[in-house]
């Protein structure tokens, strides 16, 4: 997976900007990262992997995540499924927060949810739709924005692993 850092989530400690240093594949939270951390991130190609559900269950301030996509930082997002912090299993319910409480549009937040998460895992066959590409998809019913805007209705039809319908 790449070295990976727990960054910046409950004050600023300067973890974003370590991660940069080192080579980081991500640092993860970022809700106290500074746009000179997020411009060493791009600058390093570390991704940025913001958990909006962390910031929904622990009822805490949601970081900036439209400062984070407009600075040139790859941008994932992802549940943080922990018993602890983010009780939260879903991805439409992720996509959702990311779009009503990071500032994400729906396009981005499904682009982060999936490109941006396998640009992270430095996956770089995953997370596209093209030609020599891992065809790992999920087929949803209706427009992709309803992931973002219904996350409580069952929108997944299909489910494709390597090329091969399983769901």
């Amino acid at each position: 997976l790449g070295m990976r850092i727990h960054a910046d989530q409950t004050g600023h400690i300067g973890a974003a900007a370590l991660a940069a240093e080192v080579g980081a594949a991500s640092a993860d939270h970022l809700d106290h990262a500074t746009d000179d951390d997020f411009e060493a991130m791009a600058a390093a190609g570390t991704t940025g992997v913001l958990v909006p559900g962390a910031s929904w269950s622990m009822r805490l301030p949601y970081p900036d995540g439209r400062r984070l996509w407009d600075s040139g930082v790859t941008v994932a997002i992802a549940t943080d499924h922990n018993p602890g912090t983010s009780p939260i299993e879903t991805m439409p319910f992720t996509i959702s927060l990311a779009v009503a409480g990071l500032g994400l549009t729906p396009s981005e937040a499904i682009w982060a949810a999936t490109r941006g998460g396998a640009i992270s895992l430095r996956l770089d066959d995953r997370g596209l739709i093209a030609p020599g590409k891992v065809a790992d998809l999920v087929l949803v019913s209706g427009h992709p924005a309803g992931l973002a805007y219904r996350p409580d209705r069952p929108l997944v039809s299909n489910v494709i692993k390597a090329g091969n319908v399983v769901v």
